[in-house]
């Protein structure tokens, strides 16, 4: 199957027509996907709990944010008082054609969850991955794919940026958020090796999030 790779609405019209499964991604090399949207039929086979379920980003561009003292700091936006806690969750999917390891974004995985990301973080054990997103394990649904670039080694991250159609066969045990007060993890002090490396990280993929961020103060500190 050969995926479109004209204007957004040719995309959208080839993948509905034509949906990929994850045997005929797996087939194709990265540089004939980049860019391309499609959509695909599969269950949530397990996390993988290498990788953050969360990252802290800026509340304006979405960009990964750094501490900065006592706050954060955006290359792009300069220095806030807070993060914004998004979802980054890592997961393999898997069809009767193949697994595929895909990253679901904030979105989706808002609306797959149920709990705002910030609330989530509150309850939950450090890093660790929480039950309310063990339980989507075995989830079937259609996810909305985006092939993008990753790194410098050109490898391909597999974005998911909508799904639909879920069929979600169990629920958390316990979705009560606590009464608490709502914090991003302290940031530490940022030393000056810590700012020589930072400019030099990689920035995640900005979302639509529209979250409203704090107050914005000034953009470097001499």
């Amino acid at each position: 199957m050969k995926l479109a790779a004209a204007s957004s609405n040719e995309i959208q019209m080839t993948v509905r027509q034509n949906p990929a499964t994850i045997s005929e991604i797996n087939q194709k090399q990265p540089s004939e996907l980049y860019g391309t949207t499609f959509t695909c039929d599969a269950r949530i086979l397990y996390m993988i709990p290498t990788v953050d379920w969360y990252r802290n980003a800026c509340p304006l561009c979405s960009h990964e944010i750094f501490p900065y003292g006592e706050n954060w700091l955006c290359p792009t936006d300069g220095e806030f008082d807070h993060a914004k806690c998004m979802y980054q969750i890592s997961a393999m999917i898997q069809d009767n054609t193949g697994e595929l390891q895909v990253t679901i974004n904030h979105e989706p995985a808002t609306s797959m969850i149920g709990i705002q990301c910030s609330d989530l973080r509150i309850i939950a054990s450090d890093h660790a991955i929480p039950p309310h997103i063990l339980s989507l394990k075995g989830s079937s649904m259609t996810f909305h794919i985006e092939a993008l670039r990753e790194g410098r080694a050109n490898r391909l991250r597999a974005a998911v940026k909508k799904v639909s159609d879920t069929n979600r066969h169990t629920s958390p045990t316990n979705t009560t958020i606590p009464s608490a007060t709502r914090t991003t993890p302290a940031p530490t002090t940022l030393g000056t090796t810590q700012t020589h490396r930072m400019t030099a990280k990689r920035l995640e993929f900005p979302t639509q999030d529209t979250q409203t961020g704090g107050s914005k103060r000034p953009k470097t500190k001499e």
